[in-house]
């Protein structure tokens, strides 16, 4: 049989053939595409060519590297994290959108926690249309120790914390901030009362002191008083001596002895009851002195009162001085008088 070429029609400017006959074949140069007649003859159905070839390489290549991208990717989820049960991630995760996580718990063993959102929900999983009966807080693990809550309880309607996992204390309250200023007020308050009465009783010390000032000089007056009087008794006494020593010398002469006698006693009288009065002035200043510290008045009175005292007793010492000038003149004169009478009986004798 001899060779034949057979050929099939072609384009050099038409990409599609607009008609063929049922399996003809036809080829475009223009689109580098064989045809073949559909089997209504009203169309043409791309079955090949050298621009398909260069496509199912091309495709051919990108399906080779989608496979192996595929395959590493199965290799490497396979390898590290099941979907079904699980596995192991290492490395840092970055999830670029939400993450939501359905099942009993969540562990984070780490460090440090660090959150973005300024607020954290907790009980969220409530029903927004529902009332609230379950409490909600934060527990802390203490190990071996009880732990502690920070809680908000539902069925009382407020914070509460514990310390010991058993004991719960609220925390704060709408009356605290006024119980906390009342406190202040009060506290002010009694810090104004305890200033003035600082104030009152360092006056009252002031006045006290004074009033000390002045008992203690009526005492010094008082004492001084004492000592005249008291001068005045030894001079009175010594009259007393002078002159009882004339009575008893002198019988004969004993009117003058014995008046000089009672002018003395008088004066001891007088010096006795000036000693008297010095005494009852010294007694009422030291009462002064230890029972009325904040009065000044009393003191300044006692004071006046002694030396009132002191005046009348350095009188009576005057006078006592002039009892025992008179004493002492009865004594002369009734020794005078004795001297005479041994003189004008030893006369008679001789």
């Amino acid at each position: 049989m001899a060779n034949t070429t057979i050929q099939i029609k072609r384009s050099l400017t038409t990409d599609t053939p607009p008609s063929l006959n049922i399996g003809e074949p036809a080829y475009s140069y223009n689109s580098n595409t064989l045809f073949i007649g559909s089997r209504t003859s009203d169309g043409a159905i791309p079955i090949g060519g050298w621009d398909t070839y260069i496509r199912g390489i091309s495709s051919y290549e990108k399906l080779n590297a989608a496979y192996s991208h595929s395959n590493s990717a199965f290799i490497r989820a396979n390898n590290a994290l099941n979907a079904n049960v699980g596995g192991l991630i290492t490395g840092d995760v970055t999830i670029a959108g939400n993450l939501n996580i359905i099942g009993g718990s969540i562990g984070a063993n780490v460090p440090v926690v660090l959150i973005g959102d300024n607020i954290i929900s907790l009980n969220t999983a409530i029903s927004q249309s529902g009332q609230p009966t379950m409490n909600a807080g934060i527990e802390i693990d203490r190990g071996a120790q009880p732990n502690t809550y920070l809680l908000w309880n539902e069925t009382v309607g407020r914070w509460q914390f514990t310390n010991d996992g058993t004991n719960y204390d609220d925390l704060g309250g709408s009356a605290t901030a006024s119980y906390a200023n009342s406190a202040f007020i009060k506290a002010n308050a009694s810090f104004d009362h305890a200033n003035a009465a600082f104030a009152n009783a360092n006056g009252a010390f002031a006045k006290a002191n004074a009033a000390f000032a002045n008992a203690n000089g009526a005492f010094a007056s008082a004492n001084a008083a004492y000592i005249h009087a008291n001068s005045g008794f030894i001079h009175s006494n010594s009259a007393f001596d002078h002159a009882n020593a004339a009575y008893v010398s002198q019988n004969a002469t004993g009117q003058y002895a014995n008046a000089a006698f009672i002018h003395a006693n008088s004066g001891f009288i007088q010096t006795n009851a000036s000693f008297d009065h010095a005494n009852s002035a010294f007694i009422k200043a030291n009462a002064a002195y230890e029972s009325q510290n904040a009065s000044g008045q009393y003191a300044n009175s006692a004071f006046i009162e002694a030396n009132s005292a002191f005046i009348h007793a350095n009188a009576a010492y005057q006078s006592q001085n002039a009892t025992g000038n008179v004493a002492n003149s009865a004594f002369f004169k009734a020794n005078s008088a004795y001297e005479s009478h041994i003189s004008h009986r030893m006369q008679q004798v001789m």
